[in-house]
């Protein structure tokens, strides 16, 4: 299994061609066997606002906003990485809870706040992220998000599942070497911030996650008019 896992936010925006071929799930309940069923039932009853009527696309090339557009090449090295076997990248979908980046998915229209995060909440969304966590056991994990790791009827609650999640694999028996948020510091404009944060990923990527990287948004990395830093979760865990 991979040695590095990615968390990253869906989006708004989506592609409006469906893939050619059908491409079968990566996430199943293989990978998940304790959480799947619980996951299944959540996203029937999500159904009303995903459009089954158009073909599925993978989650990579469905969404399409500031996050999955922050380079050109995106994509390409997002796939690249993930053919290579050492990442998987998962979705925090507000329409499917969670999916791999590979995992074909209808366009939909929902976000992930109000009536839907509680719903994702009450499901127990962070306990299907802390089974792939533990199942996988990846040494590294990452998120790349701009809301805050608290529970907040104001904001999009794709980074509190993502931090609630590792937290409780860490409490299940994870040895994870590293595990790290990366979040907006400061800074403002939807597209900016996510342009950011998904360039972080990449630059990431590259870098393979060293420790100089680390160290470099422990302090604040500024990416434009946008500053990113990082939040160690193992650290946390420990208070």
């Amino acid at each position: 299994m991979a040695d590095t896992l990615c968390f990253i936010p869906c989006c708004k925006k989506k592609a409006v061609a469906p893939d050619r071929q059908a491409v079968l799930p990566t996430l199943n309940e293989k990978r998940i066997p304790e959480t799947w069923q619980k996951l299944q039932t959540t996203r029937n009853r999500m159904g009303a606002c995903v459009d089954e009527d158009i073909r599925p696309r993978i989650a990579l090339r469905q969404y399409d906003g500031g996050f999955y557009n922050s380079q050109a090449d995106f994509r390409e090295n997002i796939a690249c990485n993930l053919n290579a076997g050492w990442l998987d990248l998962y979705i925090i979908s507000a329409g499917y809870g969670i999916v791999h980046a590979l995992d074909p998915i209808h366009p939909y229209e929902a976000e992930m706040k109000g009536g839907v995060a509680t719903l994702w909440r009450d499901m127990g969304l962070s306990g299907v992220i802390s089974e792939l966590i533990c199942v996988s056991r990846a040494r590294r994990v990452f998120g790349f998000f701009a809301g805050p790791s608290h529970w907040s009827g104001a904001h999009a609650k794709y980074r509190y599942f993502f931090t609630e999640g590792v937290k409780t694999a860490i409490a299940d028996g994870a040895t994870l070497d590293t595990a790290a948020c990366f979040y907006r510091g400061s800074g403002m404009g939807t597209n900016a911030i996510t342009g950011a944060l998904g360039r972080t990923l990449l630059r990431g990527l590259r870098s393979d996650f060293s420790s100089r990287f680390l160290a470099e948004y422990e302090t604040g990395w500024a990416d434009g008019n946008i500053v990113i830093r990082s939040e160690n979760l193992l650290e946390i865990q420990k208070l």
